[in-house]
């Protein structure tokens, strides 16, 4: 029995996302399908150089949306509202 990938949503673009979580990512099969960041042009940006499906706004939406799980990958003080669990 084969299980679907587990898409990740990641917070930030930092050096730590692009350099560690990544590539844990795509190692471990996984799908990188959003990154959110503080400034969304940046965000996509990052996403279309590091062929992450979307950058987006709001994390919370984006879980419930496209079903990801979410990391705290390069978080920064501000993108911490984004981590929230979703009720």
């Amino acid at each position: 029995m084969s299980s679907d990938p587990v898409r990740w949503g990641i917070i930030g673009t930092a050096g730590i996302a692009r350099g560690q979580f990544l590539p844990g990512v795509r190692a471990a099969g996984g799908i990188p399908a959003a990154v959110a960041g503080r400034d969304l042009g940046r965000a996509q940006a990052w996403a279309e150089q590091h062929g992450v499906d979307r950058a987006v706004e709001d994390m919370n939406w984006a879980r419930q949306e496209y079903d990801l799980v979410v990391t705290r990958a390069g978080l920064v003080r501000e993108l911490a509202e984004m981590a929230r669990p979703v009720d």
